[in-house]
């Protein structure tokens, strides 16, 4: 019977206000460089207890984005010899759940997260014709909750509906969603060079894709091997008192600048719809001369070439609706900005990250939580803020009354390209809340017309358990 793990560290403290920054001074973040003087080559495991609890609005956000961070590099901190990054060795949902449970992760990963987005269910096709390609990993400590609650197959997962069973909070259990672009074997060895040297990479079993007539299909028991480079990955991670997780997003970054390079910003773009983009906006997932009113525009059944496995269809371009991750505001955040900076400054620093890390060409995006996750995060609810409220309208996430902390829009231009406007899921907790699921990742109320695959719960906000239970893995 499942049953609620208790507390590895019952006793939560509260952290420190950040200090003020003086009066023509700068914002740093954190506080106190020193505090991230060792993470490199090798990053430190997060504090025994998960830290302490950072404080709630109006105090600053610093500490929600140095924790993301952390479990960045930690999740994707690579093997000095070989170059691989730790959360390929982690569990995936076929050896933590049903028969498979407690198998070993293979050599060679074998991605199984498919190539359609939550939602619609639409495909991104890269500028070589090619399906990102997407994958969950879970570390040890998700794996372990699963195992202590007795969630280790969909009948139990079932059965845990009326239980009121949480995430603990003191173990820093992390979840990841990637999106990886398949790197060419057809490109000149030179530029395939640049790839492996400036993302990370590695060689992976992917699902053969065909299409139907409701969509693209991925056939998980014909599988092929492609090189593929990461692109963007969700770090969704707890923090003390935080079980609703902490929903970061990072993605592919110029080293020295810090500047994204995956899709260009509406404010990039010319303001008039259906003007042709000026040749010099070329983004991994933006093609030159693509006109604003065709980009974002997700293509449910697209062309396929079997044998070569590439789309015929035309690429799918894709602008971030929200530069800032903002519904009210189109700047970088401060917080996020100071925290990459000190990034950005300490890559160039000593120690300095192994000759084989890519990590230093990855930037937070930023991210969101339950600002007072005690009052909030309870069962059956929406997690997002009211759109119909003044003080929401006029000030989004920076409003007194927000019930979330961080960006209000933040989404992933690699993994909610099609999702990022007003009128769909432009955050987490638009999909990620405790109320009924349905089958194609969505609340259930969202999506009438589905049946529910899970009941309200509050480890409904985690999709792994919705995927076990519509998967119907025992």
């Amino acid at each position: 019977m499942p049953v609620q793990p208790p507390e590895a560290f019952p006793v939560i403290n509260m952290c420190s206000p950040d200090p003020t920054t003086p009066v023509g001074g700068a914002l740093t973040c954190p506080a106190n460089l020193a505090d991230i003087a060792n993470w490199f080559p090798t990053t430190p495991p997060m504090q025994t207890g998960g830290g302490c609890k950072p404080l709630p609005h109006p105090a600053r956000e610093c500490r929600f984005y140095q924790e993301s961070w952390q479990e960045f590099l930690i999740a994707t901190q690579p093997d000095a010899t070989t170059g691989r990054v730790a959360l390929l060795d982690w569990n995936t949902i076929e050896n933590t759940f049903g028969a498979g449970a407690g198998k070993p992760t293979p050599a060679v990963p074998v991605f199984l997260a498919g190539v359609t987005q939550a939602g619609g269910r639409q495909v991104v096709i890269d500028q070589n014709g090619n399906a990102l390609y997407y994958a969950i990993h879970m570390n040890p400590a998700f794996v372990k909750f699963v195992n202590d609650s007795h969630l280790t197959s969909a009948d139990q997962i079932t059965r845990a509906a009326n239980l009121n069973i949480k995430f603990t909070t003191t173990s820093a259990i992390v979840e990841t969603k990637e999106a990886w672009q398949v790197i060419p074997d057809t490109l000149p060895a030179a530029q395939r060079q640049v790839i492996q040297n400036t993302f990370i990479t590695t060689p992976a079993m992917v699902p053969t894709l065909t299409v139907d007539g409701t969509g693209v299909v991925a056939h998980d028991d014909m599988l092929r091997m492609v090189n593929l480079a990461l692109v963007a990955i969700h770090i969704v991670h707890t923090i003390p008192d935080h079980s609703e997780f902490i929903w970061s997003s990072f993605q592919h970054a110029n080293r020295q600048t810090g500047v994204t390079d995956l899709a260009p910003s509406l404010s990039d773009l010319p303001t008039v719809p259906g003007v042709t983009i000026v040749p010099n906006i070329n983004h991994i997932l933006f093609a030159v001369n693509t006109a604003r009113a065709a980009a974002n525009q997700g293509i449910l059944v697209p062309a396929l070439n079997v044998a070569t496995q590439t789309f015929t269809t035309p690429p799918t371009s894709i602008y971030r609706v929200f530069p800032g991750s903002k519904s009210r505001d189109p700047a970088i955040d401060d917080d996020v900005a100071a925290t990459n900076l000190s990034f950005t400054t300490r890559f160039a620093g000593n120690p300095r990250p192994g000759p084989l890390d890519r990590r230093p060409f990855y930037r937070l995006l930023g991210a969101i939580w339950q600002d007072l996750p005690g009052t909030t995060f309870t069962k059956n609810r929406s997690l997002v803020n009211d759109p119909t409220d003044p003080m929401i309208m006029a000030l989004g996430s920076d409003a007194p009354n927000t019930i979330t902390g961080g960006e209000d829009r933040i989404s992933s231009v690699a993994m909610e390209s099609f999702t990022q406007a007003e009128n769909s899921f432009p955050n987490c907790f638009d999909c990620h809340d405790t109320r009924s699921t349905a089958g194609n990742g969505v609340p259930q109320v969202r999506a009438m017309a589905a049946p529910a695959v899970m009941q309200p719960g509050l480890i409904n906000v985690s999709h792994i358990f919705n995927e076990v239970v519509r998967l119907n893995i025992n």
